[in-house]
């Protein structure tokens, strides 16, 4: 299948096109391989989406007061 934008992705995965490249500037080792010349937006190939749905998010937060 071809490629697809970050725009595409986000709306593939029902989140925001900011969400996904917040996620990637913290966690370099999902970052797409391709980017477009001159917009600079990322070419997500089927193996990247599926890798950064699978991604584990963890418990964001303070922790709780025991």
């Amino acid at each position: 299948m071809a490629d697809k934008t970050t725009s595409q992705v986000a709306n593939e995965l029902g989140i925001g096109r900011k969400t996904i490249l917040a996620y990637i500037s913290r966690h370099p080792e999902l970052v797409p391989a391709k980017r477009l010349s001159p917009s600079k937006d990322y070419l997500w190939t089927d193996e990247e989406i599926e890798a950064f749905r699978n991604r584990s998010f963890g418990k964001s937060g303070r922790p709780k007061k025991q």
